[in-house]
């Protein structure tokens, strides 16, 4: 008997040891979430972004756990969760989805934001459902600028709404919202809002026109046609001065003749932005243009002009032509 627990013993002794794997270490992501938010600059840069990456690398975790941080205002952390979020990719568009009308109005404002950052488009018609009962402007301009983004029409009526805010910045933003659109009451709109009572919202929508589609742009030809056929005294000459930069970005056989009309206009500061207007358009859409000589228009005017703000401005827009 003792020989046998002997020989077993020793047998036990010779066989290979079971090597055993070792429990896969979990990762800390309320951690990973501290150092991948911290001020990423200086030495800070690699550990923050190597942070970010072990987040999304901890796939479905890593995911929920960003979730849970939608409703964040400090910036640091949403940039962070931007970071994250773009890592999940596809993957995280459906649960961002169903989060869109979350309580919390910063969550569902973070939502919309990511989500077209995403360029989540299959995201449209919750989004369209949210904005139509979105009572805070901070989501619901965040809603709008998705599907403004992504040209869906029916957000055109929200838009418009947005357009007529008290708040100055609402008005500002909505106008590159709005200038997404080729839709008549969109472009009506937009076009209205060259005459809006703060300037700067007046300069948005200028330039939001400057790179509209030519269908909206064309719209603008034909006011400042309108305009100039009308005598002196019945012109809005403050319109005619915004209209004109964007018309001088329209390819049209009109452009060039409403711009050399308005080169003798019986203001000072017309004569001045037309120079300019007539500049750009010999430099962009006018480039190929072989029937008028702009050169020597501006040469005339600048000679017969006595105005200290036109004569200066029609100077530079001859040097602008003649390449200088």
């Amino acid at each position: 008997m003792t020989r046998a627990i002997s020989l077993l013993i020793a047998l036990l002794l010779c066989m290979p040891l079971v090597a055993q794997t070792p429990e896969p270490e979990v990762p800390d992501l309320a951690e990973l979430w501290r150092v991948g938010s911290l001020w990423q600059v200086g030495d800070n840069v690699e550990p923050v972004n190597e942070a970010r990456k072990k987040l999304v690398e901890a796939g479905d975790d890593g995911l929920k756990f960003a979730l849970t941080k939608l409703d964040i205002t400090d910036t640091l952390q949403i940039r962070c969760l931007q970071v994250v979020i773009r890592g999940f990719g596809d993957k995280a568009v459906k649960p961002l989805t169903d989060r869109v009308g979350a309580e919390s109005e910063h969550a569902r404002r973070n939502v919309a934001e990511l989500l077209t950052m995403l360029d989540a488009r299959d995201s449209a018609d919750a989004l369209l459902a949210q904005i139509r009962v979105e009572k805070t402007l901070g989501p619901k301009l965040a809603q709008a600028a998705a599907l403004a983004k992504w040209k869906v029409p029916a957000v055109v009526p929200v838009l418009i709404e947005l357009s007529h805010s008290e708040t100055q910045r609402v008005r500002h933003r909505v106008t590159t919202m709005l200038a997404n659109f080729e839709e008549e009451d969109a472009v009506a709109r937009l076009v209205a809002m060259l005459d809006d009572t703060t300037f700067y919202v007046r300069v948005g929508a200028q330039e939001a026109l400057k790179t509209a589609p030519p269908t909206v742009r064309a719209r603008c030809l034909g006011m400042l046609r309108t305009e100039l056929e009308q005598d002196a005294a019945s012109q809005d000459t403050g319109r005619i001065r915004r209209l004109m930069p964007i018309v001088a970005t329209i390819a049209h056989a009109d452009t060039p003749l409403l711009l050399l009309k308005a080169l003798g206009h019986p203001q000072g500061a017309v004569r001045g932005d037309a120079a300019a207007a007539l500049a750009a358009w010999k430099a962009g859409a006018g480039l190929l243009d072989k029937t008028h000589d702009i050169g020597a228009a501006l040469k005339r005017a600048h000679d017969a002009e006595t105005d200290p703000f036109a004569r200066p401005e029609i100077a530079k827009a001859m040097q602008s032509v003649a390449g200088k």
